[in-house]
């Protein structure tokens, strides 16, 4: 059966040139997500940061929304981007899986998904996403490498993919924000 493709929406003059969406500012002032959506070694990656926080229903609706903006705009075809998550332990609670695994189960293709983690409990959760997406795999903080491999990032571009990391963390976030991050970047790339 064929599916329909409307229109992605137009940018906002908001966004910047790597299509930056940041997630919207929770009753307490402070983000749990950062994200959006880059080209990094000539290839399309959705960046996610969590801190050890969920993610609001605001933060997690505009980052599928960026997500399903992109599947429109690619026909449903999104073996071409890749997502690269970094995370304390900030995870989405049950109805916010569902929402990303409705959008995973409409995909022509999959994407190849990493998550850079030390949490266990986001370890055994993705257990559940891999149903949905078998292209997804997590990494310790010292596997990074790795988990810039899996998304096709290689060696060369990896310090590209940190320092975009860490500009999102700062412009969305706050610095320091992502433990994860900050022992990523003290790593020798």
């Amino acid at each position: 059966s064929s599916r329909p493709t409307p229109e992605p929406a137009a940018p906002s003059s908001s966004m910047r040139s790597s299509l930056h969406l940041p997630g919207h500012t929770v009753a307490t002032g402070v983000r749990n997500m950062a994200y959006q959506l880059e080209q990094i070694g000539g290839r399309k990656i959705f960046l996610a940061l969590h801190t050890s926080h969920a993610p609001s229903a605001e933060e997690w609706r505009g980052w599928t929304e960026l997500i399903e903006a992109t599947c429109i705009e690619q026909k449903w075809d999104i073996d071409s981007t890749a997502n690269f998550v970094i995370t304390d332990g900030g995870a989405p609670n049950t109805a916010q899986r569902t929402v990303v695994n409705t959008l995973i189960a409409q995909a022509k293709t999959l994407p190849a998904v990493a998550v850079v983690t030390s949490s266990v409990i986001v370890r055994t959760m993705l257990r559940g996403f891999s149903i949905f997406n078998p292209n997804i795999a997590v990494f310790a903080p010292q596997e990074v490498a790795k988990a810039a491999e899996h998304v096709g990032i290689g060696r060369p571009d990896l310090t590209a993919l940190i320092a975009s990391c860490s500009r999102l963390e700062h412009d969305v976030l706050r610095p320091g924000a992502v433990e994860t991050l900050g022992a990523l970047t003290r790593l020798r790339l």
